[in-house]
């Protein structure tokens, strides 16, 4: 009798704590699908507030960021070749021409030219600071936790 009262008391609580609302993996939040401009919105807010910006210089930045997406978007498509394929634990590289090769030293070369851009909307001091607590490319690509 006191076993079956044990095992019931058991499946209880097991049953009990499976159904609580909420009781996943993660208990993270989906972040919101922003658009391209709210993105270049929450980026400068985020700057401002950290760096204590001008306006000015917060005013730069909001077309900075603009210009460069819209730049990215039209230039630096990803390739239209197939994905990489996993196929029982192995990855298969995806071969790039000469033509993407091309484009990702002119991706670099254009990234390099908006960092000194950054930098002198900043200067020196302040883009150090911000660097030192976004490094590149590691600035905006947070997406929270993925348990």
């Amino acid at each position: 009798m006191k076993r079956i009262l044990l095992i019931a008391a058991a499946l209880g609580i097991v049953i009990g704590a499976a159904a609580q609302p909420g009781n996943k993996k993660c208990k993270c939040e989906k972040p919101e699908k922003l658009s391209p401009e709210q993105m270049v919105q929450k980026r400068v807010h985020r700057m401002a507030s950290e760096l204590q910006l001008s306006d000015a210089q917060v005013e730069q930045l909001n077309k900075l960021f603009l210009d460069d997406m819209a730049y990215r978007r039209e230039n630096f498509k990803r390739p239209d070749g197939p994905k990489p394929e996993f196929k029982g634990g192995e990855h298969k590289k995806r071969e790039f021409t000469e033509e993407d090769k091309a484009r990702f030293e002119k991706m670099k070369e254009y990234s390099l030219q908006q960092e000194e851009k950054l930098k002198e909307i900043l200067g020196e001091d302040l883009y150090a600071k911000w660097r030192e607590t976004h490094p590149k490319g590691h600035g905006h690509h947070h997406h929270g936790h993925r348990g």
